[in-house]
């Protein structure tokens, strides 16, 4: 049983998502959001570097946010669009560790119907060699990790439930010199408990499935998850399917729900019609502070 201390002040600004709401941010297919709280001083914890480095570097100069001194870098899998920018992340931190699975580096391809293989995994320029050349220091585990003070990444999550990696017709995911079905198995969510929000979780694709992320990690702190953010991966999915995560999030006891990226346009809206009391939208150059929705909305502390 992990035993999280407790931050303070968390605020989750996401540097990169599909939408955008302003002028300023751009928008592109991937992921990236800081984590900024107070634990033992100020810390700061990347999660992913998103799917264009132009564009995250735009944003992070649009948003004034200086990445010196970042405390970790943590990649959620090792898909193009959560892992293209992690060189350029490394420099401007200064050099900085940079935690994953053992399997996030490794070639992944898309196979379509002809046979042909499209990769989709960490693109070249961006991989172990580069990142250590960059000044960073790559730490891979496959389980429970702390990645800095009260901040923890999942590792490989065990798969219980219905959901399954996502849904391809005519294509499928394959690893470097196998044939068998890809099972992400390097997909992993960063959680830590928050005063007065409670234990709160961040996904980046949530392949292992949003449910089965929930219950590893409420099983690994004993605490029931009070907040989820980040993708879920529902875009894609048929209408059961969508509607069968949603009734297994109702067996949450979830008081913050703001999915985005690979959540998709009519997952989101269905998110948030069965729980208007919880959604809350995100996007590009948004910034989270938990504390402040529940304050805000005066829901029971």
């Amino acid at each position: 049983m992990i035993s999280l201390a407790e931050v303070t002040g968390l605020k989750i600004t996401t540097l990169l998502d599909n939408i955008t709401q302003s002028a300023g941010p751009v928008a592109h297919w991937g992921f990236s959001a800081l984590l900024e709280y107070d634990a033992e001083g100020k810390k700061r914890v990347l999660l992913d570097t998103g799917s264009d480095r132009e564009c995250i570097l735009r944003n992070l100069k649009t948003l004034k946010i200086d990445l010196r001194g970042i405390d970790a870098v943590v990649l959620s899998h090792g898909h193009w669009d959560h892992t293209s920018a992690t060189v350029d992340v490394v420099k401007a931190a200064g050099g900085v560790s940079v935690y994953a699975h053992p399997s996030a580096f490794q070639p992944v391809f898309r196979v379509d119907e002809k046979g042909k293989r499209h990769r989709i995994s960490v693109p070249d320029g961006q991989g172990v060699a580069d990142i250590e050349a960059a000044g960073g220091q790559i730490i891979l585990s496959k389980t429970p990790i702390e990645v800095a003070p009260g901040v923890w990444a999942t590792g490989e999550v065990p798969r219980d439930s219905f959901e399954t990696i996502m849904e391809l017709v005519k294509e499928r995911l394959v690893r470097e010199g196998s044939d068998a079905p890809d099972t992400i198995p390097d997909d992993q969510s960063l959680f830590l408990r928050e005063k007065g929000v409670g234990l709160t979780v961040i996904t980046g694709c949530a392949h292992s499935g949003p449910l089965n992320i929930l219950s590893y990690v409420e099983a690994l702190t004993g605490e029931r998850v009070k907040a989820l953010i980040g993708g879920t991966h529902l875009t894609g999915r048929k209408p059961e399917y969508t509607a069968a995560t949603i009734e297994g999030l109702r067996k949450h006891d979830l008081r913050i729900l703001s999915p985005c990226h690979c959540t998709g346009f009519k997952a989101m809206a269905e998110l948030s019609h069965t729980f208007p009391e919880t959604f809350v939208l995100n996007y590009s150059g948004n910034t989270l502070e938990p504390a402040k929705i529940l304050r805000e909305r005066k829901a029971p502390l």
